[in-house]
C-alpha cells in the first residue's frame, strides 16, 4: 500500500496543472446557473468555481484552444472532489491473525475492485435516539464512576470474582463424607444466554442491580440440594440431566434466563480458585476422578499437559507459582511466525477483594474491613 501511494502522490499528483481556460470555456462557466454535481442553484447562496483536471486531459497542452476545465460546481462539491493523499482504513475490527491473511490475498487482485457490505453504528444510534425522543423516557443519571466503569469495562462470562478460595464437598453423593459435619454442595450454575434473555426484556431505565457474571460457583449447605431444585424446577434447563435421573426434563431445555447444572447433575468433590477466571474443579465420573481446569492468559495446551488440580492446591496453601511454556503464534508488519514464551502461570494475587485469611474474602468498602485490620495491627504489636 505505501508503494501504490509514493507513485500516486510522486508520479501521478506530482505535476499538477494549473486551471487553463479559454474565451469559450469561459462562457460555459458564467453561463451556468447549477452545480454540475448536486445540481444546487448558484443563486441560492452557492459559490460558483471552476473545476478543472489536475492531471490534464487530451490534447496539446501549449495550444490556444487546450481547457483543462470541466464543468462549474460549488465550492462544496468541488473540495469533495479532491483525491486524499493517506491510505484510508479499509479493515475493521479484526480478531486474531486471519487479516493478516485477507490483507495479503487482496494485494493479488490490484486491478479488481473490492467491495464489501460495512457495518458501523449509525443505524442503531439513530434508532435508540429516535425510540427515546418517541417514548418520552426519562434514563436515570449515573451518578457514580462505578457504576459507568461497570458499562464499560464489565467483564462478560466465566467467574469474573472469587469471594472463597477453597471449599471442599461433604454430601452423600462423594467420595468421603462425614455425616457428623454439615452437609454441602457444590454447584457450579449457568444461565441460558443471559445476554440473549436480557435483550428480550424490556429495557430498563433506573433502579439498577448488580451483577457482573453469568456463571455461578456456589458452596450450599443444605440436605439434598437436588430435592431443592426439585421443588424449584421451573427455574432450572435439566435437559442434560441423565434420562433416569428424576430431575431430567426437556420443557425449560435451552430456554433462555434458565439455570443450568454445568455438569448436568454429576456431584462436585473439590472447588479451588486463586483469583478471577483461574480456577480448578473435582468431579467423580462412575468412580473416576476428573478435573476441570482454566488458567486465564494461558494457552489451553499448556493447561492441559502442565498444570493439574494438585498445583492450583499447592499455589494456595504453600503460595507457589507456575512457570508455564507456550508456543504462540505471532505477528509483525503482517508477517506470521511462531514465537517460545514462558509466563507466569498459576499465581495467589488477587485484588478485586479484600482477603481476611487465604480463603474467606470481604468485599470492598464492607463494614467488617476496618475491624478486622485494627485486629490484625493489635495481633501484629
Amino acid at each position: 500500500m505505501f508503494k501504490e501511494e509514493e507513485y500516486v502522490n510522486g508520479g501521478i499528483y506530482g505535476d499538477i496543472e494549473p486551471l487553463i481556460m479559454t474565451d469559450e470555456t469561459e462562457k460555459k462557466f458564467k453561463s451556468a446557473t447549477h452545480c454540475n454535481i448536486c445540481s444546487g442553484k448558484f443563486s441560492d447562496g452557492l459559490i460558483k468555481v471552476r473545476d478543472h483536471s489536475h492531471i490534464g486531459v487530451t490534447g496539446d497542452r501549449y495550444s490556444d484552444n487546450y481547457s483543462n476545465y470541466r464543468s462549474a460546481t460549488c465550492q462544496a462539491c468541488n473540495l469533495n472532489l479532491q483525491n486524499p493523499s493517506f491510505i484510508p482504513i479499509f479493515f475493521h475490527n479484526f480478531r486474531g491473525f486471519d487479516s493478516h491473511l485477507l490483507i495479503e490475498a487482496a494485494g493479488k487482485y490490484k486491478d479488481k475492485k473490492i467491495v464489501c457490505i460495512p457495518n458501523n453504528m449509525e443505524n442503531p444510534g439513530l434508532a435508540w435516539q429516535a425510540a427515546l425522543k418517541m417514548s418520552g423516557v426519562s434514563l436515570e443519571l449515573l451518578t457514580s464512576p462505578d457504576m459507568y466503569n461497570f458499562y464499560e469495562l464489565g467483564c462478560r462470562g466465566g467467574i469474573s470474582m472469587i469471594s472463597q478460595k477453597y471449599a471442599r464437598a461433604n454430601n452423600k453423593y462423594v467420595k468421603g463424607y462425614d455425616s457428623t459435619k454439615p452437609t454441602s454442595y457444590l454447584m457450579y450454575y449457568d444461565a441460558n444466554n443471559l445476554y440473549g434473555w436480557a435483550m428480550s426484556q424490556p429495557l430498563p431505565t433506573g433502579m439498577m442491580r448488580w451483577l457482573d457474571a453469568d456463571s455461578l460457583m456456589y458452596e450450599i449447605f443444605t440436605e439434598d440440594i437436588y430435592q431443592d431444585m426439585m421443588t424449584f424446577k421451573d427455574y432450572f434447563d435439566t435437559s442434560a440431566y441423565d434420562v433416569e435421573n428424576k430431575l431430567h426434563s426437556t420443557v425449560n431445555k435451552k430456554v433462555v434466563g434458565k439455570m443450568k447444572d454445568e455438569l448436568s447433575g454429576v456431584p462436585i468433590t473439590e472447588f479451588v480458585g486463586l483469583r478471577p477466571k483461574m480456577y480448578s474443579i473435582i468431579y467423580d465420573v462412575d468412580g473416576t476422578q476428573n478435573e476441570k481446569r482454566t488458567a486465564k492468559g494461558i494457552a489451553k495446551c499448556a493447561v492441559d499437559q502442565q498444570i493439574r488440580h494438585e498445583h492450583y492446591k499447592q499455589c494456595l496453601f504453600q503460595n507457589r507459582m507456575t512457570l508455564n511454556d507456550m508456543n504462540l503464534i505471532r505477528s509483525d508488519n503482517h508477517i506470521l511466525y511462531v514465537n517460545h514464551v514462558r509466563k507466569t502461570g498459576l499465581c495467589n494475587s488477587d485484588d478485586k477483594r479484600f482477603w481476611k485469611n487465604s480463603i474467606h474474602s470481604y468485599a470492598f468498602g464492607h463494614y467488617k474491613i476496618p475491624i478486622v485490620n485494627k485486629s490484625c495491627n493489635v495481633y501484629c504489636k
